[in-house]
């Protein structure tokens, strides 16, 4: 069957196309990324204090500006397990791209240490994480608890039979590792980051190593935007990549089919993305918190490094 030809953003209608986007203070158009998406997505007001209010280069009649540059420097205990998963990943690949193996035991001791320091736990730096800078209750428990899931997280990267398949690759020199691929028109600027990704015969196989999570809980627009992403910087055809979710706590993987039509979707989310945040751009560069909504919902709170300042209202 005869190969089909890749859409480009500019066989799209006019309709589809988005306007085009503003410039930071950098002077460089604004740039998608899942993360970005996601906290535009999660709550506004979160979005205008991490993008514009929390940073030093704009919103400069923005009132709480030292405040709120401390408090977005919190993290918690997800994504300190998050970083610290992934790069023990990318060393671990590395070095047996080298030849080398490192040992399991090296690994998880590195994961507890670096992630009770980058927590602040070991000696109880309030100006670490959100979990011990607001005073959670039953905070050994919680931090205890992410710890475990992130040693069983890698104890299964290593030794599990569920990723022997990508196991083969480790090795390969061509294999690459959190490979940064971006893509830049006249419209928009976006981009994202490989986690694992190799030749299979002649397919590019993309791997996203995920922490814990299932297919049910897991929104595939990020895995989309790197096979689109890949299809455009890597010259891969979308019939010829294939994505998997590595959950590595759970110890199971998530496989998703992908053609054009998921190609056109997911161009279509990104623009629908960028249109919001061209919307809400002058607002954020002028320090109107006021056109910025808190989300409200306690589950997003509950995590916000904002939330001894936002009026929740």
């Amino acid at each position: 069957m005869a190969e089909q030809l890749q859409l480009s953003l500019f066989d799209f209608q006019d309709d589809y196309l988005p306007t085009k986007a503003k410039k930071n203070n950098a002077g460089k158009l604004l740039k998608w990324s899942y993360s970005k998406r996601s906290l535009l997505e999660q709550c506004l007001r979160k979005y205008y204090y991490n993008h514009y209010g929390g940073n030093k280069r704009t919103a400069k009649e923005e009132p709480l500006k030292e405040q709120l540059a401390v408090l977005k420097n919190l993290t918690n205990r997800y994504l300190a397990a998050g970083i610290i998963l992934h790069d023990l990943i990318r060393k671990y690949i590395g070095q047996m791209q080298k030849g080398k193996i490192i040992s399991l035991d090296y690994l998880l001791q590195q994961a507890k240490y670096r992630y009770r320091q980058q927590l602040g736990y070991a000696y109880s730096r309030k100006d670490k994480a959100i979990e011990i800078y607001y005073g959670f209750d039953n905070l050994d428990e919680l931090i205890i608890e992410t710890e475990n899931k992130l040693l069983l997280a890698i104890t299964n990267f290593v030794e599990s039979f569920t990723f022997n398949t990508f196991r083969r690759f480790f090795s390969k020199p061509e294999s690459l590792v959190e490979k940064n691929i971006s893509i830049k028109t006249n419209f928009f600027s976006s981009g994202g980051k490989l986690d694992f990704a190799y030749i299979d015969n002649d397919k590019l196989v993309i791997v996203d190593w995920k922490l814990g999570g299932s297919v049910e809980s897991q929104d595939t627009l990020q895995l989309m935007s790197y096979a689109y992403f890949a299809s455009e910087e890597l010259n891969h055809i979308p019939a010829k990549i294939e994505l998997h979710q590595a959950h590595l706590a759970p110890d199971r993987v998530s496989s998703f089919e992908i053609g054009e039509h998921e190609i056109f979707r997911t161009k279509n989310r990104i623009i629908q993305d960028l249109e919001k945040m061209n919307r809400v751009h002058d607002y954020g560069q002028k320090g109107i918190s006021q056109a910025f909504t808190p989300c409200g919902q306690s589950r997003v709170c509950q995590l916000c490094p904002f939330q001894e300042v936002c009026p929740k209202e």
